[in-house]
């Protein structure tokens, strides 16, 4: 069976329309005479049975980080809207206060925001490690995950 790719903005409206139409059908069938009531409710079975069909092969996409590049601005991890809503969105905020005092220190909060920001590159650069690590062919992603590191504030 092939899956259908739907998104899921797409796949509420189709439910929403089989459950409507099974809807009307069941009040049309509560108001008819048997005969009819048969046929009616063998009609809206095959209606819904095609809709339960048509959702299971709808191809739900795990959910995913927001795609990189990330930025460390002020006190947010921003990064470009993959929607393309607006120009960037927030991807986590820094704190710098807290009613009992759980935050970190002004550096550290600078450390943090460059390693939050530089995630994605390093998942990317982890990623490839990995690959090229069973292929026996680790330099170039050496030095991928070497400038992801540098970047993220670490040393190497």
């Amino acid at each position: 069976m092939t899956k259908t790719s739907h998104s899921y903005k797409t796949l509420i409206p189709i439910l929403m329309a089989a459950l409507g139409s099974a809807r009307d059908q069941l009040e049309q069938f509560v108001a008819s005479d048997k005969d009819r009531r048969d046929r009616d409710l063998r009609k809206a079975l095959k209606e819904v049975n095609a809709a339960i069909a048509e959702a299971s092969e709808i191809e739900t996409l795990p959910v995913g980080h927001t795609p990189g590049p990330w930025q460390h601005e002020d006190q947010f991890i921003v990064a470009p809207d993959p929607e393309g809503k607006h120009v960037d969105i927030y991807i986590a905020e820094i704190a710098t206060d807290d009613e009992t005092g759980r935050v970190a220190s002004p550096e550290q909060q600078q450390a943090n925001g460059k390693l939050l920001a530089a995630a994605p590159t390093l998942l990317e650069a982890a990623q490839l490690v990995i690959q090229r690590w069973s292929k026996g062919d680790l330099a170039d992603a050496v030095r991928m995950l070497d400038c992801a590191v540098v970047d993220a504030g670490g040393k190497t």
